[in-house]
C-alpha cells in the first residue's frame, strides 16, 4: 500500500490537562504511508493471513502527517512540522445494517493498549506553548471507505479508494472514546485517497467479503 493524499485536511482535536484541560486542534495536509522499521522496501503492506477460517487481508506499516501545524492553542507548533506513528495494522469490518459500507480500522501492531504515536508540541516563534510536551496519542480509530459521496462497497475495484474519518464514522463503529491524546478523548477528521504504489502503482484494488 502506497500514498495518502489528503483531499481535506486531516485534523486531529481534543483537550490536554486534567484540572483546567486546553482545548487542543491540531491540522495536517498531507499523509504518507511508510514501512515499520527494518523493513526491506521502506513502504506499507497489504499481506494476506490464514487464521483457522478463511484467509484475509492486513495492512501492516506506519503513517507520517506532513504539514501539522496547530491552530489551538496559540503559539504551539509540532516540532519538525510532521507526526509518524508507530507500527500500526488495519483490517476491514462490515456494518452489520447496511453490508455496502465498510470500515477500516487502525490500531498499534503492539496491541491496543500501545501508543499510537508521540506528537512533540513545542514553542512557536520563542513564545510560551501552555501545551508544550510530548504528548502521547493512543486508542484506535476508524475510517469509512467513500468515493463521490456515496459508500465504496466491498469488491468494488478502484485506483483511488477515498478513506473518510468524521463524527459518523464515530458514532457508527461507537469509538467515540476509543482515541484519546493526552489521556483525554480526541477526534480525527478528514479524508485520505488511497493508492498502490511500486510495482502496482495505478493499479485498482479493492476488498472482498468472502
Amino acid at each position: 500500500m502506497g500514498e495518502h493524499n489528503g483531499a481535506k485536511k486531516i485534523v486531529l482535536s481534543g483537550e490536554i490537562g486534567e484540572v483546567a484541560p486546553v482545548a487542543v486542534k491540531i491540522t495536517a495536509t498531507g499523509v504518507e504511508c511508510i514501512g515499520e522499521t527494518g523493513t526491506a522496501n521502506g513502504e506499507t503492506e497489504i499481506v494476506q493471513l490464514e487464521s483457522s477460517g478463511p484467509y484475509f487481508a492486513q495492512d501492516r506499516g506506519r503513517l507520517k502527517l506532513t504539514g501539522v501545524t496547530v491552530s489551538e492553542p496559540a503559539n504551539c507548533a509540532v516540532e519538525g512540522g510532521t507526526i509518524t506513528t508507530n507500527a500500526l495494522k488495519s483490517e476491514l469490518y462490515m456494518d452489520r445494517a447496511q453490508e455496502k459500507i465498510t470500515f477500516d480500522e487502525f490500531e498499534p501492531k503492539a496491541g491496543p493498549g500501545a501508543n499510537l504515536a508521540t506528537i512533540k508540541i513545542v514553542n512557536k516563534e520563542g513564545k510560551a506553548c501552555a501545551v508544550a510536551g510530548n504528548r502521547l496519542l493512543k486508542g484506535a480509530f476508524f475510517g469509512t471507505a467513500e468515493f463521490g459521496g456515496f459508500f465504496t462497497a466491498t469488491g468494488e475495484e478502484r485506483i483511488d479508494q477515498p478513506l473518510e474519518f468524521s463524527s459518523f464514522v464515530e458514532l457508527t463503529t461507537e469509538s467515540t472514546a476509543s482515541l484519546t491524546l493526552a489521556g483525554n478523548a480526541a477526534h480525527l477528521t478528514g479524508t485520505v485517497h488511497t493508492k498502490l504504489a511500486g510495482a502496482n502503482v495505478g493499479k485498482k484494488w479493492g476488498a472482498e467479503e468472502k
